[in-house]
């Protein structure tokens, strides 16, 4: 089920109902909450909600034999079984969303080893099963480590299925969110209103910008052979809201839907166009994948502990699996590979050039380092390798070709751009609460008629739904 279609539009406030009539009786209101997820996933293929089921009852098996091992005090087994959930989760990814991608490479190579083509597998990839993989994984392995205590089996549901995150996240940690099923929580106007306005303005930033932008991009980048590198550098810029303003209008939605509920998860983005280097747009940027990444695989390969050289090397690793945790391409490879390169290349002039610390040197960093993460952006976005470098080759060798673009199109780069600076500058949220009301349902008004008027002519669906 799409956050931006009308069938989501009935199931939320039903759903908002039902949960307010059962507020005070907590059980109830899990196990109401867990059918509900169940059928908003199963909206999209009923026959993978045993995909859904499957994982949270192995995952939880899994942390139940871990905490009967620490309990008997036998580590080697402890360890065993958390070897074999690691392994278990993994290979329910790789069969899911890579089987086919290894196949095709390996048949690549088959005729020169004298091998025979391998048949592709009839695969539909499971839409959420990267976020709710990786989030099964971190509650066993923070079990494992003591980070977290078992909770009980509707818990574990309600947790790795709850609707709001399980399509395209953010990827919550058990103890983020586990205490918070526990309290019996009434909703309150404050909740409502927040987590509304939330859902709202991620709407707009999905059904107004994003998909409007998509309209471009998806226009340049099918045909980039007929377009001069002006138009093709717009549509790279283009891409890079479109998919920010995508990805976080999804958190926006899926971080309202938890608020209006009563519960609270940490945010997903933070203005990453303003960074000022990539470790800082790494923090900024889909933050639960990052810090996923950060504690569950960078940190365990040695992270910062065993000397330059292996740094650096856990840097290219963790971000070529962070590439290719998106897709089965190589193209994500390439752009995770990229971004390892840039990490590693901004750690080396950090520790060989010393700027001054003042507004110019900001602007200087967070400007060079947008125009690197656009870079990265062609690779993500490109059909295939080759295209990705005959786009970035148009716009390096100044192809000439034609020229295409719109004025609604300059219009939501420039409110995209402006607004992002200044929501990193100023407290643009609060400055908006303080308007009279009159111009504050001025402002929604006009966002309801975008909304029921927009006539961006593309797929509403979700861009990180593929991954």
């Amino acid at each position: 089920m799409l956050f931006n279609s009308i069938a989501f539009a009935i199931f939320l406030p039903i759903v908002l109902a039902i949960t307010f009539l059962l507020e005070r009786q907590n059980l109830y209101k899990k196990i109401f909450l867990i059918l509900a997820s169940f059928y908003f996933y199963m909206y999209w293929k009923a026959s993978y909600g045993w995909l859904l089921f499957g994982s949270i009852a192995l995952n939880y098996l899994f942390v139940a034999y871990i905490c009967k091992a620490e309990a008997s005090g036998d580590k080697p087994r402890k360890r065993m079984i958390l070897t074999i959930a690691v392994v278990a989760n993994l290979l329910f990814l790789s069969v899911f969303k890579y089987a086919n991608f290894f196949i095709n490479n390996i048949n690549s190579v088959a005729p020169y080893l004298k091998l025979s083509p391998l048949s592709n597998v009839d695969i539909v990839l499971p839409i959420g099963i990267s976020f709710f993989t990786f989030q099964a994984l971190s509650y066993v392995i923070d079990v494992y480590k003591k980070r977290h205590k078992k909770i009980s089996f509707i818990d574990t549901s309600l947790y790795l299925s709850f609707f709001p995150h399980l399509i395209a996240g953010p990827i919550i940690r058990a103890n983020q969110i586990a205490d918070q099923f526990n309290i019996a929580k009434i909703i309150k106007k404050d909740d409502l209103v927040i987590g509304s306005q939330r859902i709202f303005w991620g709407l707009i930033k999905k059904m107004v910008i994003a998909d409007n932008l998509a309209i471009f991009v998806n226009q340049v980048f099918a045909n980039h052979g007929d377009y001069g590198w002006v138009t093709i550098l717009l549509a790279v810029y283009s891409f890079a809201f479109q998919i920010y303003c995508d990805f976080s209008g999804y958190s926006d939605i899926a971080i309202g839907c938890f608020r209006i509920m009563g519960y609270r998860i940490p945010e997903n983005f933070n203005l990453p166009y303003v960074a000022s280097g990539f470790s800082d747009f790494w923090k900024r940027w889909h933050i639960s994948l990052s810090s996923w990444l950060k504690d569950y695989l960078y940190i365990p390969l040695g992270g910062n502990r065993k000397g330059i050289s292996r740094t650096y090397l856990n840097l290219l690793i963790t971000m070529f699996l962070g590439g290719l945790w998106h897709g089965a391409k190589w193209t994500f490879v390439v752009w995770g590979i990229l971004h390892g390169l840039f990490l590693i290349l901004e750690r080396v002039a950090s520790k060989r050039i010393k700027l001054p610390e003042n507004a110019f040197t900001y602007f200087l960093s967070a400007f060079i380092t947008f125009q690197l993460v656009s870079f990265a952006w062609i690779f993500f976005r490109a059909q295939d390798i080759t295209s990705a470098m005959s786009i970035a080759g148009s716009i390096f060798t100044l192809k000439a070709g034609n020229l295409f673009v719109t004025w609604p199109v300059i219009a939501l780069l420039i409110f995209s751009s402006v607004s992002h600076i200044l929501k990193g500058r100023y407290n643009v949220y609060g400055y908006f609460m303080s308007l009279p009301y009159y111009l504050r349902y001025a402002a929604y008004s006009a966002g309801i008629f975008l909304l029921f008027f927009n006539k961006s002519g593309v797929s509403s669906q979700f861009i990180y739904f593929q991954f």
